[in-house]
């Protein structure tokens, strides 16, 4: 008779946290506070590289986050790399979207003008 009360009790308390998970379920996207939004959506720092004379920097300025289309594209899983079989390159990498190059000694930075929709690699 005991045992029957248990099973009885268990089969209550696992209705009763199906109904909960379904109504968990059913809830709207909440969207995060804007501060936080504001930090996602925040352009990184630039990548920095110094050239050989030690007299200038050039500046690689990415995206924030890659956009849901690049995201999306098929891609290839080799040895830990993943590879976009259409550009034959990284998968998903973050887009280089300005380059500028910045004196040392004085700090002048003058922006290196790019063609629209380019894609440029990591510089070297």
């Amino acid at each position: 008779m005991f045992s029957t009360r248990i099973r009885a009790a268990v089969v209550a308390a696992g209705a009763l946290l199906t109904v909960g998970g379904v109504a968990v379920a059913q809830e709207r996207w909440k969207s995060p506070p804007p501060e936080i939004v504001r930090i996602l959506d925040a352009p990184p720092a630039p990548m920095v590289s110094v050239d050989p004379t030690k007299q200038r920097l050039l500046l690689s300025h990415l995206t924030g986050l890659p956009p849901l289309a690049d995201l999306a594209r098929p891609m290839l899983r080799l040895a830990g790399s993943r590879i976009d079989p259409g550009t034959n390159g990284r998968h998903g990498p973050r887009r280089i979207v300005g380059l500028s190059l910045m004196q040392i000694d004085d700090g002048k930075e003058k922006r290196v003008e790019l063609p629209p929709d380019v894609d440029v690699g990591m510089p070297s």
